[in-house]
């Protein structure tokens, strides 16, 4: 998957969710499950500003990346920024193969009509 871009305050930042990134949006997830809200919002805001940081370096230009104040400085400025960042994390998330869906559909039913 190529780097995204989120635009902040008429600039571009490139934003990169890697295999860490996911880790931290797991992380915040397990948080959020076990009712540790302030845990969950850290992890968020660090995976956020590590992707910025790791697709400014994919760019090769590591300035564009935010460290986790800045991000939080910027989203406390315009909360829509973090629906931005999550819109963007979403293109990051394996695609389901409908081919194979299908193919596990149709050998299911198979099955139970093999059974009956």
């Amino acid at each position: 998957m190529d780097v995204r871009f989120v635009d902040i305050n008429g600039k571009r930042h490139p934003v990169y969710f890697g295999m860490r990134e996911h880790a931290m949006i797991e992380a915040a997830q397990m948080a959020f499950a076990s009712f540790e809200g302030g845990k969950a919002i850290d992890n968020v805001s660090e995976a956020f500003a590590s992707a910025t940081r790791n697709g400014a370096r994919k760019i090769g230009q590591p300035e564009l990346g935010l460290s986790v104040d800045d991000l939080v400085d910027l989203v406390d400025g315009d909360p829509k920024l973090q629906d931005k960042f999550w819109d963007v994390y979403e293109e990051f998330l394996p695609k389901a193969d409908k081919s194979k869906a299908d193919k596990s559909d149709a050998d299911k039913k198979k099955a139970s009509n093999t059974t009956s």
